[in-house]
């Protein structure tokens, strides 16, 4: 029993490390409300984008910032540091280009942080 124990607890420690390091694509998705998904408010932002209302943009833009700075700590040690500073600096531009009223410039840094996102985990 002794020697199990000596076996069972290393073990158990390395499937619980690979799994953390490597959650990353299944924490993404699973962690939060279902409406405060990011695809979701992809999905708003770019219809107001495409509408041309600004406010309801910069809104949604709001919630978008907040629901990713929930999922951060969770993916934090699954995924590289620099596709989570793409995603923060393609955030950070889109509130300016929603703000200038952009629409071109908009839609490039929301579509840049679209392709953050997918890649987030692989």
């Amino acid at each position: 029993m002794n020697k199990f124990v000596f076996y069972l607890i290393p073990i158990l420690t390395l499937a619980i490390f690979f799994a953390i390091m490597n959650g990353g694509l299944i924490l993404k998705n699973s962690i939060g409300e279902r409406d405060q998904h990011f695809l979701k408010y992809y999905a708003d932002i770019k219809a107001c984008i495409n509408d041309e209302q600004w406010e309801q943009a910069i809104d949604y833009c709001q919630k978008l910032k907040n629901a990713w700075n929930k999922r951060i700590p969770w993916i934090q040690f699954s995924v590289e540091r620099d596709q989570i500073n793409g995603i923060d600096i393609s955030l950070a531009r889109l509130t300016g280009y929603l703000e200038a009223r952009d629409k071109a410039g908009a839609l490039a840094e929301l579509y840049e942080a679209k392709r953050h996102w997918d890649d987030l985990g692989r």
